[in-house]
């Protein structure tokens, strides 16, 4: 997230790595809190990016006395940015980004450099490190430490360095989950099944899951380049291919391959790619770049109050708590609980290793949901205003559509007076009729504007003075 964080790792240190192959030439009311400000504009699709720095451990035959050597790496991770569905405007504009690549942020600037899960000590990234031939599953746990150097620390070791796919989500304790190889080859090298079960119905977590891995040369780049074998001089075409000059590469201004030269070709960061290689010895150092995207889609409250009832009345929001229901009557509310197990195919192009939908199936067992809370700020409530900049945000699976919104809040007359405390409205959402869709797309932001004013201002009458209504869609 700014997730660039030195990584620990003791341990044995692994087979010296062997020089890979090179590559032959060839995609009713509730609202927000600082802790709760997990998403920026994105379209909410997103990677994430992490730092670490791994170190391995072994003894020298030559030496009595053990030595330590390390494999440093950090991890940069990266979350898309979700797509906004605004009924009353078009989506809003995305910052433009060189890097990252084109949709994606740091973590760290998607939720918020305030965001207060980011510093609890649940807060982590669920890594697997799988191999093929043999089969082999390593799981190892990204803590969050955060204060002026922001980081992910892991202090668990790798057996071995070597060619890892590399499979994940975030954040860590918002379901349990496990991992399977790809159906068809049975090889983590063509993609992976991951089972997410003992996922709330309704989240203030914003869960992802790893789309994308890569080491890179630099902390700050994950490109790469590998030589380019199969040509043949005066005929391969080497247009956008790269030429070695010293330490740098660049583009070559050759059309056709001349005799005598070596021609590269730069590998990119890109969604659908997994493989990424750990190389331990001495003096090793890897680079690692994550790209996460939203599993969920995300509701933003934007509460706003009316001009005319504010040179009246203060209104500081204080608690937002949302709970979800299984139809528009509002009777039955939803499970707890539910699991969904994504699919995740390897892709060469760069194109989406995620399924077109995701499945979401209730727990019966796990009973039905209560509220959930989704901000809180006791100590400095937030301050409505008179545009609805404020945004508070919960997570949800694609297959919720309906639900109740609690807000609470205090009433202060204009000279800063407590005229009324702890007071609750509730607000029905029912998302198919505002946004007139069946259900929700995971990635995407739907946002939600409240306006709070008295329904019958002009007689000032103190019940209602001080007791405003909520109107959603206003």
């Amino acid at each position: 997230m700014g997730l660039m964080g030195p990584m620990r790792l003791i341990g044995p240190m692994g087979p010296m790595r062997k020089k890979k192959k090179e590559k032959k030439m060839t995609k009713t009311n509730d609202i927000k809190s600082k802790v709760m400000r997990i998403m920026r504009p994105m379209g909410l699709m997103g990677l994430i990016g992490l730092m670490g720095l791994m170190g391995l451990m072994g003894c020298s035959k030559e030496q009595v006395e053990e030595v330590r050597r390390s494999a440093s790496a950090e991890l940069m991770s990266y979350a898309t940015i979700f797509t906004d569905e605004d009924p009353n405007s078009q989506s809003e504009t995305r910052r433009a980004v060189v890097w990252p690549p084109d949709g994606y942020k740091l973590y760290k600037d998607l939720t918020g450099a305030d965001a207060v899960m980011m510093s609890n000590e649940n807060a982590a990234i669920g890594v697997f490190f799988t191999q093929d031939s043999p089969t082999k599953v390593e799981t190892r746990k990204f803590r969050y430490v955060g204060g002026n150097d922001a980081q992910w620390r892991m202090n668990e070791e790798l057996e071995s360095g070597g060619e890892y796919y590399l499979y994940g989500y975030i954040p860590l304790d918002a379901a349990s989950v496990s991992i399977q190889p790809d159906a068809t080859t049975g090889n983590y090298a063509d993609g992976a099944q991951l089972t997410f079960t003992g996922l709330s119905s309704v989240m203030n977590k914003d869960i992802c899951v790893m789309v994308g891995a890569k080491e890179g040369t630099t902390a700050n780049s994950a490109d790469t380049y590998h030589e380019v074998t199969d040509v043949t001089e005066g005929t391969t075409t080497v247009t956008g291919l790269y030429e070695k000059n010293g330490n740098d590469y660049v583009l070559t201004a050759d059309t056709k391959a001349q005799s005598g030269k070596t021609y590269y070709r730069k590998d990119f960061l890109a969604t659908g790619k997994f493989d990424v290689d750990i190389n331990v010895g001495e003096n090793a150092h890897n680079n690692l770049f994550l790209l996460f995207d939203h599993i969920y889609s995300a509701l933003s409250f934007r509460f706003k109050i009316s001009t005319k009832y504010h040179q009246l009345r203060d209104i500081k929001l204080k608690k937002l708590e949302l709970i979800a229901y299984n139809d528009a009557n509002f009777k039955t509310k939803m499970k707890k609980y539910q699991s969904a197990t994504i699919t995740l195919k390897a892709t060469t192009d760069g194109s989406s290793p995620m399924p077109s939908n995701i499945t979401f199936t209730p727990d019966n067992s796990s009973g039905d949901i209560g509220y959930i809370l989704i901000y809180e700020d006791l100590e400095n409530p937030y301050l409505l205003k008179t545009n609805d900049d404020s945004e508070m945000i919960g997570f949800v699976p694609r297959n919720a559509n309906y639900f109740m919104l609690r807000s609470t809040y205090d009433v202060y007359d204009r000279s800063g007076n407590l005229v009324r405390k702890d007071c609750m409205a509730e607000n029905k959402i029912n998302l198919p009729y505002l946004f007139n869709q069946d259900q929700l797309e995971y990635g995407h932001r739907y946002i939600i504007r409240l306006l709070v004013e008295p329904t019958y201002l002009y007689q000032l009458s103190d019940p209602d003075l001080d007791n405003p209504t909520i109107k959603v869609g206003s």
